[in-house]
């Protein structure tokens, strides 16, 4: 949605178009937090809205805008806060709504003028956070109204706690809030930074003749500034059909507490002007300044160990939301079988597969291993027969290969969130994916499959977006087709098994992906192709989104001072929801002695968080870590798990979230 369909949904209040301002947050029932902050709509009342601000302390103001029965702009504001009903749950509560009026716009203004008339009071209650109702109080009458998300604001909350992918909460995301001209009390402004990083305002002042007059517009950032090229007002016609005028331009240059406006308008009489503006209130979040956060500021970590049986060889490989992981045992080349531990104290390693896994059956660990979401069963790939290569399941019980694939060498390399859809590479080089209502199915390549191989390496849960590396040789017989770029590059498969590259918004063609959410909707990766050899962006991972975002990994330097690439990065593995990426680096430099691999961890509100920079700032007794050989292994489906290795250990590192 671009910035004046936005502002006109700004005022109209109609349904949100699909993709627009951010992502849908998670449901928090009857509960109210910093994120509620926002300008929140009525599908059915087109051109009135509210403006609510959520305070430190568990205040909250609250702003309407709309129109009287003559279809003249007029605008209501109160203070309240959060009240806790035994029996009514948790509300937002305003005892008191005014009204202003009597003032007039620009030089004529006089405070003494202002008459703040008390009209009423409001309750509002949220089922999530992003549905909620108010009911007004107004005399005698009293209504009821939906409350729906029209905005959401950067940094402020009900969004992940990492943040989502393509929505950076900035340095100036703190100027959101109320800002007035002490000698001018009686009006003021609003201002939400949106996640989608531009800006909304509403100016609450008066018209020429003395009555409430609102305005409104979507800014962004410009040197500094938060520059709008457009104001709106509005009124609403008898037939019912609300009509926006152009009243002009304006501009905020704000620090944390203090700040500048300067407006031009195109309507007669308003003039242009300037004010010098002070903050009024201050948001429960973000803080101004905002700064990044550490790792260890969104969560409390443990970090816990473990047990390997030393009899059984064990290979740690795989960890579910539970805590429960999963190893390969490797008593001898032949026989290397699964086996789970839960995190419960006491317990104790348990093999799955049942009486036939003692038959043969061996799981090749050069291929992936994945743990089901309950973690009573494990998918793994297995030589099973005269060479034939497939996935199998092994539970407590029993073990079956995975039905469908026939004979052939069907290489395991990816799996959906869900485990439902498996993919790989067959003995052919090509991509194959199987979910149960297809089977295995094989998928296509962009160009002759003689002239390259591919490998399809995550899944949507539900098949209908699969991602995957093709690799076109540079040089042989036959030589790539006209317009193909020797090289590794990005495919994702469509539910029909249509092919597609996958690019930068720069159109650059991007190289590995690695892993993706449950959707695939966010996908993550490294590598891009066809930029500069010496250009920091060949290596830097990245995430792609279907809706259109793009962006690389921040907060780490995978290069050397000159710009060429220091460090080789890939993506292990993300969360479902597609909020947390873990990958690996190993050191290219030439120079001796190397760089140790270093395993890391990226979210959208902390960027790239190196795994051993963490456990040094918990305090981990291990020895040699400044210098340990570190490799990212697993990440739970949640994300609050991570499986690695350390000097021939494995742990697992629980990130719990903490109450904000």
């Amino acid at each position: 949605m671009d910035s004046k369909t936005f502002t006109r949904h700004l005022a109209l209040l109609g349904v949100l178009a699909a993709g627009s301002a951010y992502a849908t947050s998670p449901p928090y029932p009857d509960v109210l937090e910093a994120g509620h902050t926002a300008v929140w709509f009525d599908s059915e009342n087109p051109g009135t809205g509210w403006v609510l601000e959520m305070l430190r302390e568990d205040r909250a103001a609250a702003y309407w805008y709309g129109f009287n029965d003559e279809g003249q702009p007029i605008w209501r504001f109160g203070a309240g806060g959060i009240e806790n009903d035994p029996l009514e749950g948790t509300s937002l509560v305003f005892d008191d709504l005014y009204e202003g009026s009597g003032a007039r716009f620009g030089g004529a203004f006089d405070p003494n003028d202002v008459v703040l008339e008390r009209v009423g009071s409001a309750k509002a209650k949220f089922a999530s956070c992003d549905i909620g109702s108010i009911g007004v109080t107004l005399g005698a009458d009293r209504e009821s109204e939906t409350l729906d998300r029209l905005t959401q604001t950067m940094g402020a909350g009900c969004a992940p706690i990492n943040g989502t992918p393509g929505f950076p909460v900035k340095s100036y995301a703190g100027q959101s809030g109320a800002w007035y001209d002490p000698d001018r009390n009686g009006e003021g402004i609003t201002l939400q930074w949106m996640a989608r990083d531009e800006a909304v305002l509403y100016w609450f002042t008066y018209d020429l003749e003395g009555n409430p007059f609102w305005l409104f517009g979507v800014g962004a950032e410009e040197d500094g500034a938060i520059v709008f090229p457009v104001l709106h007002s509005a009124e609403r016609l008898p037939g019912g059909e609300v009509q926006l005028t152009e009243w002009g331009s304006l501009a905020l240059d704000l620090e944390c507490k203090t700040g500048t406006l300067a407006w031009a308008s195109m309507i007669e009489g308003f003039g242009e002007g300037s004010r010098d503006l002070k903050r009024l209130n201050t948001l429960a979040s973000p803080a101004c300044p905002t700064v990044r956060p550490k790792l260890t500021d969104l969560y409390d970590i443990e970090v816990t160990a473990v047990p390997l049986n030393e009899q059984l060889g064990l290979l740690v490989l795989d960890v579910a939301d539970d805590g429960t992981v999963l190893g390969i045992s490797r008593i001898d080349g032949t026989n290397n079988t699964p086996w789970v531990l839960s995190p419960e104290p006491g317990a104790e390693w348990v093999s799955l597969g049942g009486p036939s896994i003692q038959g043969g059956w061996p799981v090749d660990v050069s291929q992936s291993v994945f743990l089901s979401l309950d973690a009573t069963h494990a998918v793994a790939g297995v030589d099973w027969q005269d060479g034939n290569v497939q996935p199998a399941i092994f539970t407590r019980d029993d073990s079956s290969v995975v039905p469908e694939f026939g004979p052939g060498v069907f290489g395991l390399v990816g799996a959906s969130a869900n485990r439902t859809v498996l993919t790989g590479r067959n003995g052919d080089s090509q991509p194959w994916a199987w979910n149960p209502v297809t089977g295995v199915r094989a998928l296509p390549l962009l160009h002759d499959p003689e002239a390259g191989i591919g490998v399809a390496v995550a899944a949507a849960d539900d098949g209908s977006r699969i991602v995957g590396v093709e690799t076109v040789p540079r040089i042989g017989t036959p030589p790539p087709e006209a317009g193909v770029q020797p090289g590794t590059q990005a495919l994702a498969w469509d539910r029909e098994g249509n092919a597609s590259l996958m690019r930068d918004p720069e159109g650059f063609v991007l190289a590995e992906p690695g892993a993706c959410s449950a959707g695939c909707n966010t996908v993550f990766g490294a590598r891009v192709v066809g930029v500069p050899h010496d250009s920091p962006r060949k290596l830097n991972p990245w995430f792609w989104t279907a809706d259109g975002r793009f962006g690389e990994f921040k907060g780490f330097d995978f290069t050397l001072a000159d710009g060429r690439p220091n460090w080789d990065p890939e993506i292990r593995d993300s969360s479902a929801d597609g909020t947390i990426a873990l990958g690996y680096a190993r050191s290219m430099a030439i120079v001796s002695p190397a760089l140790p691999p270093a395993a890391f961890l990226w979210t959208q509100a902390t960027e790239v968080v190196v795994l051993g920079d963490v456990l040094l700032e918990l305090g981990l007794d291990e020895p040699h870590l400044p210098t340990g050989s570190f490799s990212a292994r697993a990440l739970s489906n949640d994300g609050r798990r991570v499986l690695f290795w350390l000097n021939g250990n494995a742990y697992v590192l629980t990130l719990n979230p903490k109450v904000p």
